[in-house]
């Protein structure tokens, strides 16, 4: 329709004053958008681009995200740019509230973002949850195509295997320092 490729051009013409560092002129338009199409999720995440590239940017663009997906709860784009702002605060447990629950909602369709599942891995490493960060990262190798993103995945996984590793066996050494002799009591 003439709506949708208005919102369209609407935003490829956001992502290049974006690129090109003008943040007023792509939050005139995200405006436009905002106002060509009050009911979608679109013009929300726009706006929210634009306010992440601001001074006080990540607190207000948690703002513009939330609502986009108060209007589309299982828009992957909304999901990850709030989960990103989230994590730019240090808000990791929340930025993992957020895709577990786009995610959740999707394993009851067909539906599987991988580069959402592998966002939420990186998010459940850092939060040291690293069994269910391998689970995701499998899930996500196995539903993604082989590309860039699978590498990721895979890049991913090894760190954090490598990781559980390293603790494994310096857990193993530590045990040994206190049982020398091989006794445990």
């Amino acid at each position: 329709s003439s709506l949708e490729k208005d919102i369209m051009s609407l935003t490829g013409l956001v992502q290049s004053h974006l690129i090109l560092g003008k943040v007023k002129d792509a939050t005139s338009v995200a405006k436009d958008a905002l106002m060509l199409m009050p009911k979608s999720p679109i013009p929300f995440i726009l706006i929210g681009q634009c306010l992440a590239r601001t001074s006080n940017g990540s607190p207000e663009s948690i703002k513009a995200y939330v609502k986009a997906l108060k209007i589309h709860p299982d828009n992957t784009k909304a999901a990850s740019l709030l989960a990103e702002s989230y994590v730019s605060q240090g808000k990791l447990h929340e930025a993992s509230l957020c895709l577990r629950g786009v995610l959740d909602r999707q394993s009851n369709s067909n539906t599987n973002d991988y580069r959402l599942r592998t966002q939420f891995a990186k998010i459940l490493s850092s939060l040291a949850n690293y069994t269910e960060a391998i689970e995701q990262l499998h899930i996500s190798i196995g539903n993604t195509p082989i590309s860039v993103d699978n590498i990721e995945a895979s890049t991913e996984l090894e760190k954090v295997e490598n990781l559980l590793h390293a603790m494994s066996t310096e857990q193993e050494q530590e045990h040994d320092e206190d049982y020398p002799d091989g006794e445990d009591l």
